[in-house]
């Protein structure tokens, strides 16, 4: 499946930012630009996954293989960062 939609590069791409946004975000001074972070962070990956899940499934892929893929993507990725 790492195959779909372009591989693991844009995989990599996509949680590399969001990543590397959240690292920003725990930086902020206050509470409310961390809550402002979060939530962008929150609606662009869940979005981001719904359009990943929508077009998996049109290439017969079942929901629940792509989060597990997913899911060792961003350990993958948070690795990396480390």
């Amino acid at each position: 499946m790492r195959g779909v939609s372009g591989g693991r590069g844009r995989g990599l791409s996509r949680f590399g930012i969001v990543y590397g946004n959240a690292k920003i975000g725990a930086k902020c001074p206050d509470l409310d630009s961390m809550g402002w972070w979060a939530k962008l962070l929150y609606e662009a990956l869940n979005s981001e996954m719904e359009l990943h899940r929508g077009f998996c499934a049109g290439q017969g892929y079942h929901p629940a293989v792509v989060d597990e893929e997913q899911a060792v993507l961003a350990h993958e990725v948070a690795e990396a960062f480390e």
